[in-house]
């Protein structure tokens, strides 16, 4: 048996330890004081790369939705 609904600790710095949020450690896993020059850029781009792929996502069910809403207001095949 397993214990849910606890909170789930940060997560933390791969050198120093020290606590980083969830959305900053997905896309570098050291905090700003850790990351050299290269890291912070590869983060940037890491960043640029998960917001696009969010947006193409969004766009793909969102489309997919009207689509669906068209149909039905034609009154299509279900």
């Amino acid at each position: 048996m397993t214990v849910s609904g606890l909170p789930r600790p940060l997560p933390e710095c791969r050198r120093c330890s020290a606590p980083l949020p969830r959305a900053v450690w997905r896309t570098r896993r050291v905090c700003a004081h850790c990351a050299t020059p290269a890291e912070r850029m590869a983060a940037t781009q890491t960043a640029a790369d998960l917001e696009r792929a969010q947006t193409r996502t969004t766009a793909r069910v969102d489309a997919r939705i009207e689509r669906l809403a068209a149909k039905r207001a034609a009154g299509g095949a279900r």
